[in-house]
Parts: structure tokens; C-alpha cells; sequence
């Protein structure tokens, strides 16, 4: 009886362990989510005017992130410097690479804010409303004058 419950607690701690392993930490709610098909999304729903994709060499120069610490991104940027529009998307490699990245991407929220407070009231308004929002490995900034609904759409890709 007694070598039946040791197995049954080797089987169980084993299950538990496979387990953890295949969720692979991605997200809180375990799903997958493939961050350049929901820029394609956010793309065909709102309409953006003067932007660029983020580039890798974008990465470090205007994001301060870390190639290493990133799985997927997909992005898009003002490229007239005198709009809000700034979103971007990305999947760290794991927790450690999703706090860099969430760093990075607040420095550079907070950086942009500066720019514009005295510059650009209505965009640093924008700016000002703005956040970086985490979910397990996802990393998201989104600025923009309809980020409520780009976020809440990024948002739905994890459901």
C-alpha cells in the first residue's frame, strides 16, 4: 500500500511538472498570440496617417530593447514626430525579457511625455493617457488618439 501512494505521488508530481513545462509561461491566460497578426488587425481597423513599421534597428535605437529579450514584435511609429501614434507589440522570451521589455517601453513612454509637454498639448495629452500594459509574456505600449480601442482590440487576442 505504501509503494502504491509513493507512485501515485511520483505520477502526480510528474504530471504537474509536464504540465508546467508545456504552458511555457506565454501568457496568463496560456494562450498564444501572434503579435504581428494583430498589428495586421489594428492596421486594417483604424486608419493611421504618416507612420512607419518598426524596424530590428529600431529595436535598441528607439526602444531601448534588447534583441535577445524578444520572441516577436511587430510595430508602428509616427514618422513625423508631431503626432501620439506609437504602438508596439511584443513577445518577450520569458518573464525576465518581458520586465526589460516593459522598462524599455515605459522609458520610452516617459521620454515622448517629456517631448511634448510643453510642445504638443493635444499629444502629450494623448501620451499623458497612455500605459504599458503586461500580460505574461506580452508587452504592449499603445499611443494613440483611439488606444481604448486599439488596447481593448489587442486585448480580445488573448480571450
Amino acid at each position: 500500500m505504501k509503494k502504491m501512494r509513493t507512485l501515485c505521488g511520483l505520477v502526480c508530481l510528474l504530471l504537474c511538472v509536464a504540465l508546467c513545462a508545456c504552458s511555457n509561461g506565454s501568457s496568463t491566460s496560456g494562450k498564444t498570440v501572434d503579435v504581428k497578426a494583430a498589428m495586421e488587425e489594428i492596421k486594417g481597423t483604424y486608419e493611421f496617417s504618416d507612420v512607419n513599421d518598426v524596424t530590428d534597428n529600431m529595436l535598441m535605437s528607439v526602444y531601448g530593447i534588447d534583441q535577445k529579450n524578444v520572441k516577436s514584435y511587430a510595430g508602428l511609429t509616427d514618422a513625423s514626430g508631431i503626432q501620439a501614434t506609437d504602438i508596439m507589440l511584443v513577445e518577450a522570451n520569458d518573464s525576465d525579457a518581458a520586465e526589460a521589455v516593459r522598462a524599455a517601453l515605459q522609458a520610452r513612454l516617459d521620454n515622448r511625455k517629456s517631448q511634448m509637454k510643453d510642445y504638443l498639448p493635444d499629444v502629450y495629452a494623448t501620451l499623458e493617457k497612455s500605459k504599458v500594459s503586461v500580460s505574461g509574456n506580452y508587452v504592449a505600449l499603445i499611443c494613440d488618439e483611439n488606444q481604448d480601442k486599439i488596447l481593448s482590440l489587442y486585448e480580445s487576442c488573448f480571450k
